[in-house]
């Protein structure tokens, strides 16, 4: 086979996936993104995932929701524009921020779409404007899997014109002078990835902060289902990962890394105090390790020098 045109088809393969690729951002996995936040601080991304929850903004925060992917991954996103669905994927364009004082990352978003939208009920008129201003993809496509094919067929009719002749039959043996063994070893092992988190539930009502650093910080929260119950963890500890959302860090020295949980059971709250040295107070009255009592609208919780008042 005459090289010349087979290095052609491939310089024209190559060039063709270079002008795809500049058409737009390629979408990162959010996994990826927080295996190694630094990589992508301050830059553009577009990542794709399920919006799980949305928090309006108050005096002190803009309003910001939850991309969770198929991984389990979640991040959170700030956004400036329209409330997003909840339970429904979109594809997210936007900047990469780190938290200075949580070290987690963020992204201020730019923009949102909905991905698998519905299909109108009527097509009376058909997206030409599409056609219009992707009419060079769409070219570039095309050529990119004409020559795909032509090259698979040259390459299959060129393996086919280097199969050996047996000595024995003198017809040709696609298996001849073939290892088994070799082809096996190269096999390639299957991954499943595990199974992401249950969905959260949202605790009902919001704390609020009367004292410390956070002074007037409004808290709403969604719990990460267990058997016990919804839960909702309480303590110095920085939480990274699926249960991030389901944690209410406080960084005062006199509150334990694992300080206390609130639990939503049988459509009742409950705090269960976990330090063995900094007792969580309900209302004044210390609660000993791992003891629980109900939570009720208006009542005081006391986290060494932090208080919080539970509100509905």
């Amino acid at each position: 086979m005459n090289k010349k045109p087979f290095r052609l088809l491939v310089s024209i393969c190559i060039i063709s996936f270079l002008c795809i690729a500049a058409q737009g951002k390629q979408l990162i996995e959010l996994k990826d993104i927080l295996k190694d936040p630094a990589a992508y601080d301050q830059e553009e991304i577009e990542v794709t995932g399920l919006a799980i929850q949305y928090v309006e903004a108050t005096e002190k925060t803009t309003s910001y929701y939850y991309l969770k992917d198929d991984y389990g991954a979640i991040i959170k996103v700030h956004t400036a524009g329209s409330k997003p669905e909840t339970n429904v994927k979109y594809i997210v364009n936007g900047i990469l921020y780190i938290d200075s004082a949580t070290d987690l990352p963020f992204i201020s978003e730019r923009s949102k779409t909905k991905v698998d939208l519905p299909v109108p009920e009527s097509f009376s008129e058909p997206p030409i404007s599409w056609l219009q201003n992707n009419w060079l993809l769409i070219l570039i496509v095309g050529v990119s899997a004409l020559v795909l094919i032509l090259i698979i067929v040259l390459l299959s009719k060129r393996k086919k014109d280097e199969i050996p002749v047996s000595p024995e039959t003198g017809m040709k043996s696609p298996l001849n002078g073939i290892d088994l063994s070799v082809q096996k070893d190269n096999l390639k092992t299957m991954v499943i990835p595990v199974s992401v988190p249950k969905t959260m539930k949202f605790i009902p009502g919001e704390f609020e902060v009367l004292t410390g650093d956070d002074k007037g910080r409004i808290i709403k929260i969604g719990g990460y289902p267990t058997e016990e119950g919804s839960i909702v963890t309480i303590g110095r500890e920085r939480v990274i990962g699926p249960r991030d959302f389901a944690h209410i860090q406080l960084k005062e020295r006199t509150i334990s890394r694992k300080q206390a949980e609130v639990i939503l059971k049988d459509a009742k709250l409950y705090i269960k105090n976990l330090s063995e040295t900094n007792y969580t107070k309900l209302d004044g009255k210390d609660l000993p390790p791992n003891t629980s009592a109900e939570l009720n609208a208006g009542s005081v919780l006391t986290f060494g020098e932090v208080e919080m008042k539970y509100k509905i």
